[in-house]
């Protein structure tokens, strides 16, 4: 997660090229950051001690974590820890970056300072990217924007399943809130009983949606993929109007509307959160309350 936000910032400001950042971002997928650099990140190796088990790695063919444990420099509790954490995105692209010669740790820190300043982003906000803690970051691209506890625990759980089910490096960014909506394709589904709820997708991601979620390749957004991601959005809206029964609030699940040709919103304090998924952009899409028109 960290790794789209933060490599975005350097490609707008020159640091890397959109080649350059696509193939990081491809690398981070495949590759699992090393545990020799996550125990000293952590504090529990120092560079001497880590240098001297990456030299005994060349002399034999055994795991670093084996080594540092024969020569108790790490502990199995210290080392289970460690693999935990080894698919951590923010460590990944840091150590990326670092090999490639593109950046020293100086510099990364330097740009990180600058990135929190342009998205608005808390120090704790931060971290919670570093951690990819989902709902954190989703509050934190929404707090601009007055919104209800409700529509806050909706955001969130369909952040959690876009990450889940359809690309575990989604990028959001800040949300606007508008009077008027209109976009060429749209999936809307209406939630009404003790409130009311409009929620959607819209734009070209929907087909990103459909083929992640679906499994199946999707050419254009055509009926077929749009009831695919339609799928998807129904599953979600499902999942949290039975967390709120189980909470004592309930409400029922209209049939999602599929819309294929330019479609608007009218209504008062739309909110529309942007995320990207696979680089292609798709609209969420909350009203809650209140009267909405759909042309």
């Amino acid at each position: 997660m960290f790794g789209v936000y933060f490599g975005k910032y350097l490609t707008d400001i020159g640091v890397l090229t959109p080649d350059t950042y696509s193939e990081i971002i491809e690398k981070c997928r495949n590759n699992r950051i090393e545990v020799g650099v996550l125990a000293v990140n952590e504090g529990m190796l120092i560079d001497a001690q880590a240098n001297e088990v990456n030299f005994l790695q060349t002399m034999h063919d055994m795991k670093f974590g084996d080594i540092a444990l024969s020569m108790n420099y790490l502990t199995e509790e210290q080392l289970e820890e460690l693999l935990k954490k080894q698919g951590n995105g923010y460590l990944q692209f840091v150590q990326l970056l670092t090999d490639e010669g593109i950046l020293t740790l100086d510099e990364i820190q330097e740009h990180l300072n600058n990135f929190r300043k342009n998205e608005k982003l808390t120090i704790a906000e931060l971290d919670a990217l570093k951690r990819a803690d989902v709902d954190m970051v989703v509050s934190a691209y929404i707090k601009s924007a007055n919104v209800s506890d409700l529509v806050k625990e909706y955001l969130c759980l369909l952040g959690r399943n876009l990450i889940r089910f359809v690309d575990n490096r989604v990028r959001f960014e800040a949300c606007n809130i508008t009077d008027s909506y209109t976009a060429k394709c749209m999936i809307l589904q209406e939630m009404t009983g003790d409130t009311r709820i409009l929620a959607g997708i819209a734009d070209t991601g929907i087909t990103v949606v459909a083929e992640e979620y679906c499994e199946e390749d999707f050419y254009e957004i055509d009926e077929d993929c749009l009831d695919a991601a339609g799928e998807f959005l129904n599953v979600t809206n499902g999942e949290f109007l039975t967390k709120l029964s189980a909470n004592g609030t309930h409400m029922d699940l209209k049939l999602h509307g599929m819309y294929n040709t330019y479609t608007t919103i009218e209504a008062k304090d739309i909110l529309i959160l942007p995320c990207y998924l696979f680089g292609e952009r798709m609209d969420i899409i909350v009203c809650e309350g209140g009267r909405w028109e759909i042309n």
